[in-house]
């Protein structure tokens, strides 16, 4: 027997949740200053530079590809195009042109920025 659910289940949303900032004791650690203090011990600390080196390194160096995974052949083939990835099991295509297009190293590097941030 399937019962069908008649009501919603969960809670709302109560102000001052895990993700606010607002207990933070620190007044340089509350948003938006924290935003430059970070960026300062990012650049100039040898310790979070370094631990956010070992942390992102791997993943930038990584050879990305596309496996198609049984997708269409021109799905796949215009997800390769756009993000610039090859495919797994086809030769790499020389990219035409690289200026004012998408980066998937460039979108990585900003992505992985939100470790410090």
């Amino acid at each position: 027997m399937v019962v069908t659910p008649v009501s919603e289940s969960g809670y709302a949303h109560v102000p001052g949740s895990w993700w606010t900032t607002d207990d933070e004791p620190t007044p340089e650690l509350r948003w938006p200053e924290s935003v430059a203090v970070y960026d300062a011990m990012r650049s100039q600390d040898a310790q979070v530079g370094s631990v956010l080196r070992a942390v992102t390194y791997p993943l930038r160096r990584t050879p990305w590809r596309l496996d198609p995974a049984g997708a269409r052949d021109e799905v796949v083939q215009l997800v390769a195009e756009d993000l610039g990835l090859p495919v797994v099991g086809q030769a790499v295509r020389p990219v035409v042109r690289t200026r004012d297009r998408f980066s998937w190293p460039e979108h990585l590097r900003l992505a992985l920025l939100m470790l410090p941030f």
